[in-house]
């Protein structure tokens, strides 16, 4: 079999001396797993042209890619805070979604996600991507109940005040940041609630997103 897809890199593992293990988020079919051959380094975040072959599906197979011209991953792991808090939301995925099951909804917020890290100077419009796709993610993977008090339109609704042309705009921004600040400490608090509290990444990611909005 032989399938191509867009795809991002979520995570490798070395496999003798010259393979790895690379585990993609294809935009048509999820998370997937093969053996690739290459020495060059694999930036995780990075968009990538995947070619996947195998006898069946449910085979790991070979991989072959190709990085995609708009590619932000490898800058990104340059960055020291944005490429934790890219860390933890990789390992969110590589943990929380179905191996092979086409999540295009997710796939698409991860990719706005990581232009954004790459991209954007502004905190807040990092931590609104950050916010939102963690939230979609745990809700998705059913770790967030019907229950709970905070919802992604409530995220969209404190983004778009940012946007607000206000006299009293430094007042705006504060009440926006506590309001970040509860939102963050409610995502961070259920996912602790899970075995993703044993994740490398999630808690030094969490104290660095804190200290962002503090800066």
């Amino acid at each position: 079999m032989f399938l191509v897809d867009d795809g991002i890199i979520i995570s490798t593992k070395r496999l003798g001396s010259s393979a790895r293990i690379l585990r993609c988020f294809l935009r048509n079919h999820g998370l997937k797993s093969a053996i690739i051959y290459s020495k060059h380094p694999l930036a995780l975040g990075s968009f990538v042209v995947a070619e996947w072959r195998g006898r069946l599906v449910e085979q790991l197979g070979t991989y072959r890619i190709e990085y995609q011209a708009l590619n932000p991953g490898p800058s990104i792991s340059l960055m020291k805070k944005e490429s934790l808090i890219l860390n933890t939301t990789l390992n969110t995925i590589h943990f929380c979604l179905v191996d092979q099951e086409k999540n295009e909804e997710i796939w698409q917020e991860l990719y706005n996600f990581i232009v954004m890290l790459g991209t954007d100077n502004d905190i807040l419009s990092k931590l609104y991507y950050y916010l939102k796709i963690e939230l979609k993610i745990l809700k998705n993977s059913g770790m967030i109940g019907y229950g709970n008090s905070i919802s992604i339109d409530d995220i969209e609704k404190l983004y778009s005040k940012k946007n607000e042309q206000s006299e009293q705009n430094s007042r705006y921004n504060c009440e926006i940041i506590v309001k970040f600040n509860k939102i963050l400490n409610y995502v961070m608090d259920n996912m602790e609630k899970t075995l993703l509290y044993n994740f490398p990444g999630i808690m030094p990611a969490r104290k660095i997103i804190k200290s962002m909005l503090c800066g």
